[in-house]
């Protein structure tokens, strides 16, 4: 894997920027998986696989992602069992490549890591449009997959709950997901995996209307996220009187038990959105190092008028540009320990993201071709 060097970071303050949605954002779109959390790119133009919900490991040396085959999508295929979802582990500095089987007629979405490697937390859910979704836990030593939230929760009315966005709770490893009930706000539960107590943290009262991103921890008790719509009017009217409208992207933090803050104010007052856009916020541990995905500061578009999106690095309001690529970029998550940066590119602009690894302490990037191998690979073929 070729490294490519980055250039110099450049420096800016960041009063007026302002925040959009982290690209790895809540989608649950009922035609396509119920449960296919963070998915802005879309079927790819110039390939069958397409890469979503990238999700670097704790100590940065392995990225679990989720894909689909653009191919076998269509009812007929659903209905003769040919699989079009699944989960893959890349461990990037060694080139291993391993698929996580899918249960017998289900299909896993939504990854995400234990603290110690060893474990992963994931959606599962059935083959093809909607459909209820429950919390699994998957042991990554032998890929065994255990049930633990939510049996599927059809309602006499044909309405579920969807289940999606687990993350492990540090310390605890209780898991924390996204819950939603059309047409319900989007809305955070915590269950404890000792005792089966699935509480609130984030009730319906409380939630969001458009979207509600898989979230960050920064402490045992305390994570970020960003969303979209405000379920509570008076909450709407200071995030209206912040951000200019309810319906852009705001990113927050939550201290379980406590009322829900803007985690970076300075980045969501402001002047001009089309300016100040940046995706794909995710934090390390403690909140030391928050990243995402913007415009470039030296050079915001090429000569075809098409947006150069750059890593940046967020400091308490401040952001610094870390990458030099001129590509179009999605799906970014960095490390527990802040090692490194997951993140997909695209440099020819045809919707076909690849997985790249951003080493912090060097800033160099190292594309890893994890499309081709995909699907040049046996194990992967969702059939």
């Amino acid at each position: 894997m070729r490294p490519v060097d980055l250039g110099n970071a450049v420096k800016t303050d960041a009063g007026v920027f302002c925040l959009l949605a982290r690209q790895t954002v809540l989608c649950l779109v009922l035609f396509v998986l119920a449960g296919c959390a963070n998915r802005i790119s879309g079927p790819a133009s110039g390939g069958a696989i397409v890469l979503e919900n990238l999700r670097m490991s704790p100590n940065g040396d392995v990225v679990a992602f989720e894909y689909y085959d653009t191919r076998f999508i269509a009812l007929a295929d659903v209905r003769a069992g040919r699989k079009h979802r699944g989960l893959g582990l890349l461990e990037w500095r060694t080139g291993r490549l391993s698929r996580i089987p899918n249960p017998a007629g289900r299909q896993l979405s939504a990854p995400s890591w234990a603290y110690d490697g060893k474990r992963l937390a994931a959606a599962m859910g059935g083959y093809g449009s909607g459909g209820p979704t429950q919390i699994v836990v998957i042991d990554r030593a032998g890929f065994t997959i255990t049930e633990v939230i939510g049996r599927p929760d059809v309602k006499g009315d044909g309405r579920y709950l969807v289940k999606t966005s687990p993350v492990f709770q540090p310390e605890t490893g209780n898991i924390l997901y996204v819950e939603s009930e059309y047409p319900a706000p989007y809305h955070l539960h915590l269950f404890d995996l000792r005792d089966g107590n699935d509480r609130d943290v984030l009730p319906k009262e409380q939630g969001f209307y458009s979207l509600l991103s898989q979230p960050s921890f920064i402490a045992r008790d305390e994570i970020v996220f960003q969303a979209i719509g405000p379920a509570n009017k008076e909450f709407r009217k200071v995030v209206v009187e912040l951000a200019g409208s309810s319906s852009v992207p705001v990113t927050y933090r939550l201290k379980f038990g406590e009322e829900i803050q803007f985690f970076f104010p300075e980045l969501d007052r402001r002047k001009s959105v089309l300016d100040s856009q940046i995706t794909g916020v995710t934090a390390s541990s403690g909140g030391r190092i928050a990243i995402g995905i913007r415009k470039s500061l030296s050079e915001p578009e090429n000569a075809q008028g098409k947006f150069n999106l750059e890593i940046f690095r967020i400091d308490q309001g401040r952001l610094t540009q870390l990458s030099n690529l001129r590509s179009y970029l999605a799906h970014s998550d960095i490390a527990y320990n802040g090692s490194t940066v997951a993140f997909g590119a695209d440099p020819a602009r045809q919707r076909v993201i690849d997985l790249s690894i951003l080493d912090m302490a060097t800033g160099t990037v190292t594309p890893t071709g994890l499309l081709k191998r995909i699907e040049q690979h046996p194990d992967f073929m969702l059939r």
